[in-house]
């Protein structure tokens, strides 16, 4: 049997660039900013790909960071 883990929220820090490449490449997708966020990142961690992770520490909670 499978062991499901709680969701945990990400955190994605991008340009001001980055950000009109995204919303471009979600409209000719049919789909949200953060939909297709989402989509990029569960595939590129299906394939183990990783650019660079760190985590950081607010008050008492860890928040994963990916960029």
């Amino acid at each position: 049997m499978t062991k499901i883990h709680p969701a945990r929220p990400v955190t994605v820090r991008l340009t001001p660039k980055e950000v009109k490449r995204l919303d471009a490449l979600a409209e000719q997708s049919g789909m949200t900013r953060h939909r297709y966020m989402s989509l990029v990142l569960e595939r590129a961690m299906q394939s183990g790909l990783v650019v660079r992770e760190t985590v950081e520490y607010t008050e008492a909670t860890p928040v994963d960071q990916a960029r």
